[in-house]
């Protein structure tokens, strides 16, 4: 609830109170000066006639007097019954109306405070050191994290943000949070928050690059190409840049760049890791060469993890459809909460049902492949402006099979679902 309708909600809650106090009293109010103007009409017209009898002989004086004493005992009786009645028939309304009061402003004032927020906001404040920790293990594979660590940290995060929006190090845990359940998009947009704020900041700039390497769009790779040709320089003996940097190059078809890249670090790596033959076959591609690794050994085929997926597409969804788009096919950890994809697959749009392989080839980390996957599921989606991360009204289809090791499985997906 913002400010502004709380005020508002306040002050309509008030003038009901003010109201429903108010009324019977207003109301009693205006019947007890009808019924005194109706009285004193008819006191008058007593005492005209008691006059009258007078003159005319029928009483004497002795008798007008007693009946005028008689005539105002009355009158004061029947004011204190009325006074009696009314206050009696204003009791039950005041009551009811104290009972709609507290009805309202209760859950008003319990909304408007947010105590369960507020006590779930202190509790995660006081672990935020400890949770963002955890994090960067789930970052490296080294711990779990449950959805309610997730969404206590999300939370400490924004508050410290809304309180601090220039702390540089919450706009990298909120960047690394957001990595970490596969939202590449909010990830790239708080590391950028993160490398505005501080660009000389060696772990922000990697981050970021990381990031924007993982988002796949060929506009995120120019800017991840930047800022690790940038950190090279500085750090022009580190492998892990170097790996990053060569991916890179390959995704966006720089065969020179790639190639000079590569061969700084293809001696310091396994020629049978997954990483390794993904990056000699893009290079192969590249060169126009099919099927022929560097050492010119043909890969075995039969020896990869994965599946051979065919995305098929429901006849509900075939209008639906565009006309021009990507196709993205990519395996997360069913076991996991880490949506991080264990391999992906982009192509253009292409005629439906297509069947692509999705092994150890396609990972996007070298940490991460589909060799430490127990569970796999699979998602196909269409995406229209190339990005992976799911937007409202795009086009998916979800199967889920254990992954065997050494072995190419088939699977199935059908796209069935809208994305909202």
């Amino acid at each position: 609830m913002t400010w502004p309708l709380f005020y508002f909600v306040v002050a309509g809650l008030l003038g009901a109170i003010v109201l429903t106090i108010s009324l019977p009293w207003l109301r009693a109010r205006n019947q007890r000066q009808a019924d005194q103007l109706r009285n004193a009409q008819i006191v008058k017209q007593r005492l005209a006639e008691l006059e009258r009898e007078v003159t005319e002989g029928l009483i004497s004086e002795e008798d007008k007097d007693q009946a005028v004493t008689e005539l105002k005992l009355a009158l004061v009786e029947e004011s204190q019954a009325t006074d009696t009645e009314q206050k009696n028939r204003s009791t039950p309304a005041i009551i009811v109306g104290l009972v709609i009061s507290l009805g309202i402003a209760v859950p008003v004032y319990y909304r408007a405070n947010h105590i369960t927020e507020v006590k779930q906001l202190v509790a995660a404040t006081d672990s935020v050191s400890e949770l963002s920790d955890k994090l960067i293990a789930v970052m490296n594979d080294n711990a779990e994290i449950t959805p309610q660590e997730l969404q206590s940290l999300a939370l400490a995060i924004r508050q410290r943000l809304r309180d601090t929006p220039d702390d540089e190090q919450a706009w990298l845990n909120l960047g690394r949070l957001y990595m970490s359940i596969g939202f590449s998009e909010q990830s790239v947009q708080s590391f950028e928050r993160a490398f505005r704020l501080a660009p000389e900041n060696t772990n922000v700039r990697l981050s970021f690059a990381q990031a924007l390497m993982l988002s796949g769009t060929d506009e995120n790779l120019q800017r991840s190409r930047g800022l690790l040709l940038f950190e090279l320089e500085q750090q022009p003996q580190n492998d892990n840049l170097l790996l990053m940097a060569t991916v890179v190059s390959a995704q966006l078809g720089n065969l020179v760049e790639a190639e000079e890249l590569f061969a700084k670090i293809k001696d310091k790596m396994d020629p049978t890791s997954s990483m390794y033959q993904t990056i000699v076959a893009r290079l192969d591609e590249l060169r126009g060469i099919a099927g022929v690794n560097e050492s010119e050994e043909p890969i075995n085929q039969e020896g990869k993890t994965g599946f051979s997926v065919t995305v098929a597409i429901s006849e509900e969804l075939k209008q639906k459809l565009p006309s021009s788009g990507f196709l993205f096919v990519f395996a997360q950890d069913a076991g996991s909460q880490m949506q991080v994809p264990a391999a992906v697959v982009k192509i253009p749009l292409p005629e439906l049902p297509v069947t692509v392989e999705l092994t150890t080839d396609n990972a996007m980390l070298p940490t991460f492949t589909l060799a430490q996957v127990e569970q796999a599921r699979l998602v196909a989606r269409v995406s229209v402006d190339g990005d992976v991360s799911a937007v409202n009204g795009e086009l998916e289809g979800v199967s889920e099979m254990q992954v065997s090791s050494g072995l190419l499985r088939s699977a199935t997906i059908t796209i069935d679902q809208e994305i909202k």
